[in-house]
């Protein structure tokens, strides 16, 4: 049986920062955007989608990147981990393929993707692409 009030990962507990990354970008180069900052030495825990967790190394730390998060702009939604529950989301890369050519455009594929969820990457076809008729974009 599942305790009901589980404690997992009490030593990150008021030292750990959960926010969500604005976008993908953003989570892709967190890291690199940490290291300019002075908060470089930081770990970084994923959780799936856009959500992580910014481990920093005291409490008086993570009380500093709370009250410095919004000038970054990298991440929102950013509060002192004390246990909380996390969002639970997943990226979904989809790659359509099969699209007649006069429905190929943007809209059209947007629009596939909005049904299946948020945008994290929209369709960016260009006149220069050499395939028409599909592309990839990511949902969460």
């Amino acid at each position: 049986m599942v305790s009901k009030f589980p404690k997992a990962y009490v030593e990150l507990h008021g030292k750990a920062i959960i926010g969500k990354t604005n976008h993908l970008w953003t989570l892709r180069k967190l890291d690199i955007l940490l290291k300019d900052t002075r908060y470089g030495k930081s770990t970084i825990k994923y959780l799936g989608g856009l959500p992580v967790l910014v481990v920093l190394k005291s409490n008086a730390k993570a009380d500093c990147f709370r009250a410095e998060a919004s000038g970054f702009g990298w991440l929102s939604n950013v509060e002192i981990w004390k246990g909380q529950p996390a969002a639970f989301e997943r990226i979904v890369g989809l790659n359509i393929h099969g699209v007649p050519i006069h429905l190929s455009g943007n809209d059209t594929l947007d629009s596939v993707g909005r049904c299946l969820g948020n945008f994290i990457h929209a369709s960016q076809r260009q006149q220069e692409d050499k395939f028409l008729t599909s592309n990839n974009l990511c949902v969460c």
